[in-house]
């Protein structure tokens, strides 16, 4: 108990402390960004090839089918579609996530509360799995976090000018992916609750909501302006409600939960910390709206519940210091030689699951990014860069190859995920494949199972060419966390198979 003693009190170590635990958070991130452990399936590589269209002229909706939030494809398309450079960019937003959140808890409950919350956010694994990639959730996820600190800073302050930048960047983080709106809601269901709780503020809090609404609106408004409403209400809202109830992954929440353990203790907790204060409730409304939302929405995969992790790590922090806190001052009343027990069988039953909670992370985060490697996308990229020109357009099942490639893909076939409105037809494919003059096209994933897609592509001038010749790639850790990249069958133009005297097999 020395160390934490000194760290309640010791401002220098305090400062070191929380260095290092960011310097931790960016160093798993950023550690070989470019092999990435995880590819999240295809959705990392429709979101990549979905920038990389941005970036050569195309406009979200209009010219390019979306079926989420804008904004993201629009700074990615800002940033060339890079790949590396994307993945850094949410990489980064997830390190400042972690210090936001540091400094909310440090806010609401001192210094331990702030050390143990940027612990259990740089190693959780759902949020440190999806911020190694370039995906909406995780940029989401981490743009909500910091418009929570401005909100508990409005809420301590009562400075308006917080809560105006907490509403620009809710409306931002709902401007990435729609689950932005989350975090909105639970803010607006706390002031809601505020209001019925103390009449007296009524119309301070009536003010208070409507101006923080205004603010998350702008970024929207402008995005409309400049992309149609009509065109973002379809693919924000109305292109995602047709999926059907899918119950069996909601053990979606075992998993996230099994991984961090710590974040129970908020929910266990939920009646005495509620009493703690404001920023507490806040929090707790916030958590309780994503949560419930992710058990009620017809589909919620692993990846969604990124958005849970912010709030719950502040008030898991905050749970974990006041048991540190309350543990000394038990220490300091009790004899070490009187035997007593007392009061302490609360302190380890959530100390273990805290320090197991974290262990399955860290151990699971270790191995990712241990034993990834150059994958098979990307090795399988290079050679078709080599084969096809910078204007030359691909179809691929597993899109991250033509996004690591840097080739276009025609619009209406990026997304060729199992589930999508409306869904892609055989006749897609065709059409979309010769209207492009398409020159290879990677029969993988979905394409698989497109009955017939292998004898259209062999009666209209197409060669299936030897699968050794791409190459393979490292994909130990892939395998572990997504599904394996394999089988792939490569069909390309006959004039690029004959001009460049490509293997066939035998």
């Amino acid at each position: 108990m020395r160390i934490l003693t000194k760290l309640e009190w010791d401002k220098r170590t305090i400062v070191v402390a929380a260095i290092l635990i960011l310097a931790l958070a960016t160093a798993i991130r950023f550690y070989h960004i470019d092999w990435t452990f995880s590819s999240n399936g295809i959705d990392e590589g429709i979101m990549l090839e979905r920038a990389q269209m941005v970036s050569r002229g195309y406009l979200p909706y209009a010219g390019l089918p979306l079926d989420q939030a804008p904004l993201s494809f629009l700074i990615g398309g800002e940033i060339w579609g890079d790949v590396v450079l994307l993945r850094a960019f949410a990489a980064s937003l997830s390190v400042l996530a972690v210090a936001a959140c540091m400094e909310a808890a440090r806010r609401i409950r001192g210094n331990y509360a702030m050390l143990v919350t940027g612990v259990l956010l740089a190693l959780d694994f759902a949020f440190l799995r999806e911020t190694r990639t370039f995906s909406l959730n995780g940029l989401s996820s981490s743009v909500t976090a910091i418009s929570f600190l401005f909100f508990v800073i409005y809420f301590q302050k009562g400075s308006r000018t917080m809560l105006v930048l907490s509403g620009l960047v809710i409306g931002i983080a709902a401007s990435m992916k729609l689950f932005g709106a989350l975090g909105f809601a639970g803010m607006a269901f706390f002031l809601g609750v505020e209001l019925l709780r103390s009449p007296r503020t009524r119309k301070r809090g009536s003010v208070d909501l409507a101006l923080m609404s205004a603010s998350a609106a702008i970024p929207l408004i402008l995005l409309m302006a400049y992309l149609g409403p009509s065109e973002m209400i379809r693919g924000m809202v109305l292109d995602q409600g047709h999926r059907a109830f899918e119950p069996f992954q909601k053990l979606g929440l075992l998993a996230y939960f099994g991984t961090n353990l710590a974040y129970l203790l908020p929910l266990a907790y939920v009646r005495k910390i509620w009493r703690l204060g404001p920023e507490i409730r806040f929090l707790l409304c916030a958590a309780g709206v994503m949560l419930v939302f992710m058990i009620v929405e017809p589909l919620m995969f692993y990846h969604h519940l990124v958005m849970l992790s912010p709030a719950l790590a502040v008030l898991a922090g905050v749970c974990v210091s006041g048991l540190i806190v309350r543990r000394n001052e038990q220490l300091k009343r009790i004899s070490p030689h009187d035997g007593s027990e007392k009061g302490f069988t609360l302190w380890r039953a959530s100390m273990a699951a805290t320090t197991i909670g974290l262990l399955v992370s860290s151990g699971l985060a270790a191995y990712g990014i241990v034993a990834q490697g150059e994958t098979t996308q990307q090795v399988v990229a290079k050679r078709i860069a080599e084969i096809t020109g910078a204007d030359d357009w691909i179809v691929s099942g597993d899109p991250t190859i033509s996004a690591f490639a840097n080739r276009q893909t025609p619009p209406t076939l990026i997304n060729l995920a199992f589930r999508q409105y409306p869904d892609i037809t055989l006749d897609d494919l065709e059409d979309g494949i010769l209207e492009n003059n398409v020159s290879v096209v990677i029969q993988a994933y979905r394409l698989n199972t497109m009955d017939g897609l292998g004898d259209f592509l062999s009666s209209h001038g197409y060669t299936i060419v030897s699968r050794d010749f791409f190459g393979y790639g490292d994909d130990i850790a892939i395998y572990t966390f997504n599904e394996q990249v394999e089988p792939l069958t490569f069909y390309v133009r006959d004039d690029i198979v004959s001009s460049l005297g490509l293997p066939v097999p035998a």
